[in-house]
């Protein structure tokens, strides 16, 4: 970077410096040639006025120098008389710029490059008392032969004291714009630009906080796929961890059962473990599974979900294993209808129910309550330690193992709940007493109600 800064000011100031010295040659020539012009023109006047004083047109010569030429021309043309070459050799005038200007209006010039040399001639002639074309004519060097053989030897030194005061101003410039920058990209993590204007160019400072912004939101990538990873390491080692169990109580019935010598009575119970076990592996799986498809790209089918049916309808699906535990579901509230997908709306009441029943006592209540914008899961059973409650939503989290597993628990339904719940900008509150039971309340945003004619139709109790 530095190194292009201070190449492109070091182009930046020898372009300036040869434009600026050939806008001054150019000026220097344009005076040379308007002195060189009227003196052309005085002496052609000068001339004109001893001409009625000569005795012979050969007394022209007198006014004749090296570098200025005399010529008198007649009225057709022809050289009467050149002081620099043999007048009788010289071809006709007449259509010659300056010689037809002076016979039309009485004087006339013009500039032409000289035939053999790299010289201009500047001619001015003047129409005599007796018709004939006195012309007065000089040569001079072009601009750039001018200044050759005038400054040849300044040029060189002028042009390298340019380019190196030009390398030398180019470096002391770059190193003054380039120093506060490197001070500033050594601290850019750090630094707080709103105390900076003073160090660095204010045209600069948005860009400086545009590289900072960068650099959070990449860290905050970073730390984000560290945790994702992390997530997913600690999740694959819990599924296995959940798998591993079901699968050895599995392997060591059928073990047994392999080698033979179980009696009938054994065996059947050997069978029936081993169901259970795949049940719950089979369950673990699916939650595992469901819980993908949750957290996917997939999007929902939204439709109007009518809460309060939506809530009767799973209770009566886990009427009879809330029988087989002497348990009672209790469904009331108000129908109101949300935007969601239904698939969703189930899992959400059948994992707080079936957890409310599964964590129940004998002869226990589950109250299921719908009401606009939330809906209230209670049960009167073991209740959770406060200590606990904070974890409820982890993946796998059990608080009471030994009877998780006995009921077939996963530890996946609270979280799929969570996670339905955000999907949808919900919340999830958790009220609980150990002894006394758990109250969970799912909260949905009012925006996502859906206008219709089920919205607090009707009361249940």
């Amino acid at each position: 970077m530095e190194w292009r800064i201070r190449r492109g000011l070091l182009i930046m100031g020898l372009f300036s410096a040869i434009l600026a010295f050939s806008l001054a040659l150019i000026a220097v020539y344009g005076a040379f040639v308007q002195q060189v012009e009227k003196d052309v023109q005085l002496t052609a006047q000068t001339v004109s006025v001893a001409y009625d004083d000569m005795d012979t047109i050969y007394d022209l010569s007198r006014y004749a120098t090296k570098g200025l030429r005399i010529t008198l021309i007649d009225p057709m043309g022809s050289v009467l008389y050149e002081s620099g070459e043999d007048a009788e050799a010289m071809l006709n005038q007449a259509e010659l710029p300056e010689v037809r200007s002076a016979m039309d209006t009485g004087v006339g010039q013009s500039m032409r490059p000289a035939e053999k040399t790299d010289e201009n001639k500047y001619y001015y002639a003047i129409r005599l008392r007796d018709g004939n074309i006195l012309r007065v004519s000089m040569a001079s060097s072009n601009m750039f032969s001018l200044f050759l053989k005038a400054y040849s030897g300044w040029a060189i030194l002028i042009i390298s004291a340019v380019v190196a005061l030009s390398v030398a101003a180019a470096t002391l410039i770059t190193r003054r714009m380039v120093s506060p920058l490197k001070a500033l990209a050594s601290e850019i993590d750090t630094v707080d630009l709103s105390h900076h204007s003073g160090r660095v160019y204010r045209e600069l400072l948005p860009f400086f906080r545009e590289i900072q912004q960068n650099r959070s939101e990449k860290d905050r990538m970073a730390a984000e796929r560290l945790r994702m990873a992390e997530l997913w390491r600690t999740y694959s080692m819990d599924i296995s961890h959940e798998l591993k169990t079901p699968l050895t109580s599995i392997s060591g019935y059928a073990e047994i059962m392999k080698d033979g010598g179980v009696d009938p009575d054994t065996g059947k119970r050997f069978s029936e473990a081993i169901y259970r076990e795949a049940q719950r592996m089979r369950s673990i799986i699916n939650d595992v599974l469901y819980q993908a498809k949750m957290e996917s790209d997939v999007p929902d089918t939204l439709e109007e979900v009518d809460m309060l049916r939506q809530a009767r309808e799973c209770a009566d699906a886990l009427s009879f294993e809330a029988a087989s535990r002497d348990v009672t579901i209790d469904v009331a509230g108000e129908s109101w209808l949300l935007m969601a997908d239904r698939e969703w709306i189930d899992s959400i009441f059948i994992n707080l129910i079936a957890n409310a029943v599964h964590y129940n006592v004998v002869n226990g209540l589950v109250q299921v309550r719908v009401y606009p914008t939330f809906v209230e899961v209670a049960d009167t059973g073991i209740g959770i330690p406060a200590a606990d409650i904070p974890h409820l939503f982890e993946r796998f989290y059990r608080v009471d193992k030994s009877r998780s597993r006995e009921t077939g628990g996963t530890g996946l339904g609270l979280p799929i709940v969570k996670t339905i719940a955000d999907r949808y900008g919900a919340t999830v509150d958790v009220e609980s007493q150990v002894g006394q039971g758990t109250t969970i309340r799912v909260t949905f945003p009012a925006a996502a109600r859906a206008d219709g004619s089920l919205r607090n139709t009707s009361n249940f109790t």
